[in-house]
């Protein structure tokens, strides 16, 4: 089998500003952009969904399921 590369520190990489602490995360603006979100109705989807529908993306939401705690136009613009 190969060897595996071992990692030599899980504080650096591209998402932390060099001595460990992570960087905040922004959304860009979506001005309209559409997205589809496979899975929206479930607890990580329209929460990912109603994020970038607050920073201006119209989102499409595809699941087989409706949401139970959300109304469909708080996290998507379409199901």
């Amino acid at each position: 089998f190969p060897r595996r590369q071992r990692i030599s520190s899980m504080t650096e990489g591209p998402s932390t500003n060099g001595n460990g602490e992570h960087k905040p995360f922004t959304l860009p603006p979506g001005e309209g952009k559409k997205v589809c979100i496979g899975g929206g109705a479930g607890f990580i989807g329209s929460h990912l969904a109603k994020r970038m529908k607050e920073n201006g993306y119209k989102v499409i939401v595809v699941d087989w399921k409706k949401n139970e705690f959300m109304e469909n136009d708080e996290f998507c613009d379409e199901f």
